[in-house]
């Protein structure tokens, strides 16, 4: 691919691109090579590919998983040209993108036939952990099979198995003659497993990727011990910490209080029952690992050094320790910093704490980052019906329990999916001897042809021929959070307001059964309000009603998507505005009513400031009248015929 989407469906390209002109400089290894082989490769004549047998199939998997791409120093030139070279076999456009020196991220991409509909993204990351090569019974890049058909490598589950699985699938597909609607893309990123800081994270916040026009992504998951394949629909955030006690030195024979070491073990005592308490709903059964927080030692650091160890007669001044702390989307933020500087590092024990790492769990409005597993998004129904139709099993959606690159997507507002299809597999990722059996490898395989199948032959129902429906369906999947899914999920305290599902596919719906679409009946506009919103409970519970509003009757003559563009801005804005936090509201408390209806994360807010002056002010007068405070519109995401308008005036909760 070039750099626009106007290039032949069939050319091949081998060109390297730089996003940035500033980077455009020479590479430290010879391209040569590079150029060379892809020169070989280059099919003579536009002919289809030729499915393969089993022990070609195998024996390509094999071939990247030789390729030591473990860090600190992965052999990415030789991944890119392997993967490059398998482009070429497929007929596929490809690029090589370094957002940083030497850390390329191919992308590959198998143009679709209606380019005005959002792609689909298929993410792996080349990279893998490193390995004692001493405690595995195979080399760890010999990807040796054994008698059972267990194909021992790093990076056979986590996650090359994946990536490849990927572009097998699209070899059967192509050769079956098949031809998607959407494009598809697959993106090979780098520095996964140190972070992503250099690869999906610069990728996704790049115009580039912007320009691709994605709806959806997919990236890893996990191994299942049982037949259920394994979903994930966001994943735990990992905080960093490193809590550090001071104390007076003394005697190795002393005893006396609030010494250094004292007062640390304290805290390691404190953490440890919280972490037995969290650890206990897991075994029990009443949480799975991702909708716990879980805490873990990383480093334990003290004592004064000496040439032949450390002094032993001597208690050190100071003692540290490190925490790898994992937190699912819904937990209670306050909570837990409240428990880290109370009860973890109490300065009224000579104790301090810093964040080595602090990742991001909310998006700017609050709201979880999560993907939506109920009727709205088709994408999630989507996956379901593809995994079933190649005869797997689904089991019950998940929060993955680590970090993976999806985050940096769910971060833009994108519905992301972690998926690996790998049943019957013992969870090795990491650990000495991986391994992942060839038949499961084989059957992986036919469920992802079965997955690009169907979502890139997908189109919104009653789609219109300026995809402006399928741009609307896009916008809501990719943008907003739906509350349906969320107050079925009640974590740490943070309790959503039910209301009712709608088991449609976001896409426009009128309000009556007329089946003439929205645009086409007078008086009746099309509203493309954005979903951003307070946290309040449906119109139906006395609470809300005196939060609602009378909607406006018609949009700007400006015309429809313009209108629709600045009222967005208009509730962008006004989110903004109420969501920042003035110093002279950090200390005012939340009792439970704003607690439900607003969140917690909304503590000092200017919402929260409103909604206690609004709730002052109605015992004040001892009205039930409204109150016309700053507060945003709300489309509704759960019942679509709410957002037409036939002349009438409507109200939300």
């Amino acid at each position: 691919m070039s750099g626009d989407n106007n290039s032949p469906s069939g050319r091949n390209h081998c060109a390297y691109f730089h996003p940035n002109p500033s980077m455009a400089k020479p590479f430290s290894f010879n391209l040569l090579p590079l150029f060379f082989h892809c020169s070989l490769l280059l099919p003579s004549s536009a002919t289809s590919p030729i499915q393969d047998d089993e022990s070609h199939i195998i024996s390509r998997f094999q071939q990247y998983l030789q390729i030591n791409t473990s860090q600190p120093s992965p052999d990415y030139q030789e991944s890119t040209q392997f993967l490059l070279s398998q482009s070429l076999s497929l007929s596929l456009e490809s690029q090589v993108l370094e957002f940083v020196e030497r850390k390329p991220l191919v992308l590959l991409k198998w143009p679709g036939s209606d380019p005005s509909l959002p792609s689909i993204l298929l993410n792996s990351h080349t990279d893998v952990v490193p390995s004692e090569h001493s405690k595995w019974a195979h080399p760890p890049f010999g990807s040796h099979i054994d008698e059972k058909g267990n194909i021992f490598a790093r990076g056979s589950q986590d996650m090359k198995c994946v990536g490849m699985q990927y572009l097998e699938a699209v070899r059967k597909l192509k050769a079956s003659g098949f031809r998607p609607k959407r494009s598809l893309y697959m993106s090979f990123v780098p520095d996964e497993e140190i972070g992503g800081v250099h690869g999906a994270r610069k990728f996704a916040s790049s115009d580039f990727f912007k320009n691709m026009n994605v709806g959806i992504v997919l990236d890893e998951g996990l191994a299942s011990p049982n037949e259920n394949y394994r979903l994930f629909y966001g994943e735990r955030t990992p905080w960093m910490i490193v809590i550090k006690s001071t104390g007076a030195p003394g005697h190795g024979a002393k005893l006396y209080d609030n010494s250094a070491m004292e007062n640390l073990f304290l805290s390691i005592e404190s953490i440890w029952r919280f972490r037995a308490s969290q650890f206990d709903l897991v075994k029990s059964g009443l949480k799975a690992e991702g909708e716990v927080i879980s805490v873990n030692m990383a480093f334990l650091k003290a004592g004064t050094p000496s040439p032949t160890g450390f002094v032993m007669n001597l208690q050190p001044s100071e003692a540290e320790a490190g925490f790898d702390i994992r937190i699912p989307p819904m937990a209670n933020l306050e909570s837990l910093e409240r428990l880290i500087a109370e009860e973890w590092a109490p300065a009224s024990r000579n104790m301090t704490f810093e964040f080595r790492g602090k990742g991001i769990l909310h998006d700017d409005l609050g709201r979880p980052l999560v993907t939506a597993t109920d009727s709205s998004n088709p994408w999630w129904s989507l996956l379901e019906e593809a995994i079933k139709k190649a005869n797997g099993k689904i089991g019950k959606p998940e929060i993955f329990p680590a970090s993976t690159d999806a985050r940096n997507f769910r971060l833009l507002g994108l519905p992301a999916i972690g998926f690996s299809p790998m049943a019957n597999t013992p969870i090795l990722l990491h650990d000495h001897n991986e391994f992942l059996n060839r038949a499961e490898y084989l059957r992986g395989i036919d469920v992802y042809e079965s997955i690009i199948k169907a979502y890139t032959s997908y189109t919104s129902p009653g789609r219109r021929e300026d995809s402006r429906d399928e741009f609307d369906a896009t916008f809501l999947s990719r943008r907003h959070i739906s509350l349906s899914f969320l107050a079925t999920h009640t974590s740490h305290g943070l309790h959503y307001s039910k209301l009712p599902k709608n088991t449609a596919l976001p896409v426009s719906q009128p309000e009556s059964k007329d089946p003439l679409p929205a645009s086409s009946v007078p008086g009746r506009l099309r509203r493309r309000l954005s979903a951003l919103s307070l946290k309040l409970p449906p119109t139906s519970s006395p609470e809300a009603k005196s939060w609602t509003f009378p909607r406006s009757k018609s949009l700007s003559s400006m015309g429809e998507y313009a209108g629709s563009s600045i009222k967005k801005w208009w509730d962008w804005g006004w989110s903004w505005v109420l969501s920042k936090k003035p110093i002279f509201a950090r200390d005012i408390e939340m009792n439970e009513e704003e607690t439900r209806f607003l969140g917690c994360h909304s503590k000092g807010s200017w919402r929260h400031i409103f909604y206690k002056v609004r709730s002052e002010f109605r015992k004040l007068v001892g009205s039930d009248r409204k109150v016309g405070l700053p507060q945003t519109c709300r489309y509704n995401p759960l019942d679509y015929s709410k957002n037409f308008d036939d002349g009438n005036s409507y109200t939300y909760g």
